[in-house]
Order: structure tokens, then C-alpha cells, then sequence
């Protein structure tokens, strides 16, 4: 057993499956907690807490290259009043926009970007056009500024239909437009997917041992089908780019997962992050650990249950994955998605500390 690890040693391990001096505990902490800490008289400093709470850092989101728009695309950004953004992409082909708000670091869509077929056609020719430029030399100064605490980790796409439903359609629009208007809608996946590729090819130079895609996979918002034909075949791919370049891949699924257990199984993806019991999941990570093929398992904890649940109940839970998954490789203990907004920080050292002494 090693001995001394330093956090950063730590979580490498157990990304590659190999022995740990203990479970690594990296919660998935963004700025929807982070936008809590200065009532709790922290300082509004994300790296900070996370080091307050001996955390194993894996930070999220660690920025690493821009988009840019070809194709004589504009975009605009436009206040509306009451705290509400609208984003505009004017094209040649007509104009799209969506429009959301933040709240407690947290952000919501009113309206979502696509609603029409001639929409998915203005998005088409957006996808097509897009353009991403490094900027590795922001990704090697979150290196340095997190240092042996843990690592940075860039965020890559998910797959055109998870996009789709989340962020450009919505799932009630998506349903109605893959019945209506297949062909525009699939020549917009092709897109998208296109545009992907580039994104992961351009990983592939970034000096990072893995990459996470934020793909939120649930029974609640997709059939089986549509993740065997739409989802996984995209992931797949952007497996085998990634495993070309000698890097990991983890696809972030924080929604119920047990009915797709076989499916999840046999993609390539190298882990599943935010794995997550009830209420917000269905799985508990040994579960998971025993149902995916063998993958790295990122999760365990119940994210809500830290706001909502005492905090007896919430160690001893924790202290009963760690009896589970103790002495096993490949498992990080982390919250089934993102740490909520006004989560003590002292609950979260407390259960890095269970961690030091149990895990």
C-alpha cells in the first residue's frame, strides 16, 4: 500500500485504477456553491475552500481555448431587464437566441435557442462554422495555481443529442422535432458532431491526462434507443480520439442510470463521474462499481442531502460507501453532481476528514 501520497498523486491513481493510500475524496464543487461561501464568512475563493476542506481537487470547467464564429456569424449579448441575458447568433439563414438568468450561481434557461425547423437549419450552419482556439496557457496556469492539491480538468461536448435536449431544444421540442423533421435534425447531429470531433482532436495537444464530457445521461430524459443510436456512437468516438493520444476519458452521468446498466457497460468511456443514489440518481457507486464493465466510478453521495439531510445521517452514509469500496481501485468519492448552494463547509471538512481516518 503507498503511503504519503500527495492529493494530486492520489487522484491520478485512482483515475488509472492503481493502488491508493485511501479513497480519494474530490467533491464536484463550481461556482453554485462557491456563490455560497461569503455567507458563511469564507472568501468568495473556490481553490481556497476546497483546500479549507483538505479536498482532492479535481477542478472542473479549468479553461483551456475560445470559440470563435466564421461563416460572417455574429453573436450578441443583450440585457433584458430583471437580471436576464439573451444570447443572439444573426446568420445569413436568419437569427436564433435563447435567454436565461443566474441565481445562487446557478444558471436557468426561459427560452431555449432552437424551437423551429428553420432554426435547427440557422444552428446547422453555426455548428459548421464554429472554430476553437487553444489557450493552453490558461490550463498551465490552474496547473500551477493548484499544484499538488490536485488537478485541473478541461471540459469537452457532450453528444449532439444530449446538447440537444439541454441546452438548444429542450426535451419536449427535441421529441417533437426528431418526429418531424428527422432529416433537418440528423444533418444537425452530423454537424455537431463534426464540430465535437475538432474539440477532441484539439485535447488531444492539451497537456492533460484526461478529459471530462458533461453528457448528464437519465432514464428521465431519454430512451434506451436513443442512447444506443444517438448517444453512445458519438461517445465512442470521442473515446477512440482521446485513447489515441494515451488520455482518459470520462463521461459525466448524474441522472438515473440503472436502466441503462448494459448499455453504459459497453461504451468507452474510462469512468462515470457523478454517480448518484437516490433521490436525484438510482445507484449507489458499489452498484455502479459492479454494473459498468469495471469502470472508474466518480461519485456516491446524494448532492441535495447535504442541505437537506442531518448531518448524522449524511456521515454515516459516507461511512458506509467507504466500508463498501475500501481497498478496491478506481472509485473516487465525490457528490452525484454539483455541491449545492449553501452547503456547509464545514460538513464537507468533516467528511474529508471521516475520509482521512476511514477511507
Amino acid at each position: 500500500m503507498n503511503s504519503g501520497m500527495t492529493k494530486k498523486e492520489r487522484v491520478l491513481a485512482a483515475l488509472y485504477k492503481k493502488e491508493t493510500d485511501r479513497i480519494p475524496f474530490s467533491p464536484l464543487c463550481d461556482d453554485y456553491f462557491a456563490s455560497s461561501l461569503e455567507k458563511q464568512n469564507h472568501p468568495y475563493d473556490l481553490l481556497r475552500a476546497l483546500r479549507y476542506i483538505g479536498a482532492d481537487i479535481i477542478e472542473r470547467h479549468s479553461p483551456c481555448c475560445e470559440v470563435r464564429y466564421g461563416g460572417g456569424i455574429t453573436v450578441e449579448s443583450r440585457e433584458v431587464g430583471g437580471g436576464k441575458r439573451e444570447t443572439h447568433f444573426i446568420t445569413k439563414y436568419g437569427e436564433i437566441y435563447d435567454r436565461f438568468y443566474f441565481q445562487n450561481g446557478a444558471m436557468y434557461t426561459e427560452k431555449h435557442l432552437l424551437s423551429t425547423p428553420e432554426d435547427v437549419k440557422v444552428m446547422t450552419h453555426i455548428a459548421r462554422n464554429t472554430q476553437y482556439i487553444p489557450r493552453f496557457e490558461l490550463f498551465e496556469e490552474r496547473k500551477k495555481a493548484i499544484g499538488d492539491d490536485g488537478i485541473p480538468t478541461p471540459t469537452a461536448p457532450c453528444s449532439p443529442l444530449l446538447e440537444t435536449l439541454q441546452v438548444l431544444c429542450g426535451l419536449e421540442n427535441t421529441t417533437y422535432l426528431l418526429l418531424d423533421e428527422e432529416d433537418a435534425m440528423r444533418e444537425m447531429f452530423a454537424a455537431l458532431h463534426e464540430r465535437n470531433k475538432n474539440y477532441y482532436r484539439l485535447m488531444c495537444d492539451l497537456d492533460t491526462p484526461v478529459v471530462f464530457a458533461y453528457e448528464d445521461t437519465s432514464t428521465t430524459i431519454m430512451s434506451r434507443d436513443w442512447f444506443q443510436s444517438l448517444a453512445a456512437p458519438c461517445l465512442n468516438e470521442y473515446a477512440k480520439i482521446l485513447h489515441g493520444a494515451g488520455k482518459l476519458y470520462i463521461t459525466h452521468m448524474c441522472g438515473k442510470l440503472s436502466g441503462f446498466s448494459e448499455d453504459i457497460a459497453k461504451i468507452l468511456s474510462d469512468g462515470i463521474d457523478s454517480v448518484c443514489p437516490p433521490t436525484t440518481g438510482d445507484m449507489e457507486c458499489w452498484d455502479a462499481k459492479s454494473a459498468f464493465g469495471g469502470k472508474v466510478i466518480i461519485g456516491g453521495i446524494e448532492p441535495s442531502s447535504l442541505v437537506m439531510k442531518s448531518e448524522e445521517a449524511i456521515l454515516s452514509h459516507v461511512s458506509e460507501i467507504l466500508e463498501r469500496m475500501r481497498g478496491g481501485r478506481g472509485f473516487i468519492l465525490s457528490t452525484g453532481d454539483a455541491v449545492p448552494h449553501g452547503t456547509s463547509v464545514e460538513l464537507l471538512k468533516k467528511i474529508a476528514d471521516l475520509v482521512a481516518r476511514e477511507g
